[in-house]
């Protein structure tokens, strides 16, 4: 703080602090490690979500927020499906391949699901003479005293009717209502089972092909996790890397996630977070009104003001957690608005 502390070390010290806050603001314990092989959903929602938040790629090809809270507010959430080994064989016999098995973190699971869309892709329907293909969504249950092994519930029918002979289509479904039961009671999550004709099992994409990866099924959540929190605070300097201003001020700092080897960070890869670097004399004290009648009321303190963030906000992320779900979250406090002293 003030003169102990060089603008260089200030910057380190906010980068570190930067880290340190948007694992705890996420709820991780340590940076997510992330499959080599594990790609995004080539699908129109992670495109809609990259848009809708702003995110879009700057001259350089970075991927960078128009936006320039305590807990992240978790907001929108897509799970791919995941391989499961079943052990059992259901009373009403279903094939491995139709079933899609949906993994949830803790800290995704404890959020209230506003609403919930499973997607699918069909593929191109070439030499096919109906465009039109029936669909059954079935969820798993748990074995019961009525049932010695788990069985199948059907959850909702459908009928794909747009269906194209030279293209391949998305398609997406209303499952909330499964999703709640599956975050009430995780020990019910055993998974869907989706149903079509023979014709059917061609065109959707269950058990994808080589090269078919990003077409895999997959969940769009949205949820919700209140507690945001704003505050109003003082005006502030901002000054330029190369300022010779002496006073507390606001100073540019662009941080890059890849330099960390952040990989499980979607969107952005890179923001402006801004750090506060400074002194606070008495002489500059009319500038901060507030603090200065601090001081006078305790001038028995052995600490003077120091220059920090009087006003922050928040930044949008798109990334992967733990368990490899794509979440987008508002991360509070991330940004320096302005620098005041206190």
């Amino acid at each position: 703080c003030g003169a102990s502390c060089t603008r260089g070390q200030e910057r380190e010290m906010r980068v570190e602090t930067l880290k340190r806050h948007i694992l705890d603001k996420l709820g991780l314990k340590r940076s997510p490690t992330i499959p080599r092989n594990r790609t995004l959903p080539r699908a129109p929602p992670m495109q809609s979500l990259l848009d809708q938040y702003g995110f879009y790629p700057d001259r350089s090809g970075n991927i960078v927020s128009a936006e320039d809270i305590t807990q992240a507010e978790t907001e929108t959430v897509i799970t791919v499906a995941t391989p499961r080994k079943y052990s059992f064989s259901p009373v009403a016999p279903f094939n491995e391949s139709g079933c899609c098995f949906f993994k949830f973190g803790r800290h995704v699971s404890r959020t209230k699901v506003n609403k919930a869309f499973l997607w699918l892709h069909v593929r191109a329907a070439e030499n096919m003479q109906s465009t039109s293909i029936p669909l059954k969504i079935y969820r798993i249950a748990p074995a019961s005293s009525a049932y010695p092994e788990p069985y199948k519930i059907l959850i909702s029918s459908h009928k794909i009717t747009d269906v194209k002979p030279n293209e391949g289509v998305w398609v997406s479904y209303p499952i909330r209502d499964q999703v709640r039961r599956w975050f009430h009671n995780p020990a019910e999550n055993l998974g869907i089972v989706i149903e079509t004709s023979e014709a059917g099992k061609d065109l959707i994409v269950l058990d994808p092909k080589p090269g078919e990866e990003p077409l895999q099924p997959f969940l769009v959540m949205h949820t919700h996790d209140p507690g945001t929190v704003r505050r109003k605070r003082m005006a502030g300097l901002n000054c330029e890397q190369d300022s010779n201003e002496e006073r507390c001020c606001r100073y540019p700092l662009q941080v890059d996630f890849r330099e960390f080897g952040w990989d499980w960070i979607i969107a952005p890869n890179t923001y402006q977070a801004y750090y506060c670097a400074g002194d606070c004399p008495p002489i500059f004290l009319q500038k901060y009104p507030h603090t200065h009648l601090v001081q006078q009321v305790n001038k028995a303190g052995s600490v003077g003001p120091c220059c920090t963030p009087t006003k922050m906000s928040n930044i949008s992320m798109l990334y992967f957690d733990d368990d490899g779900n794509i979440i987008y979250a508002k991360l509070p406090d991330m940004k320096v608005d302005r620098c005041g002293c206190s």
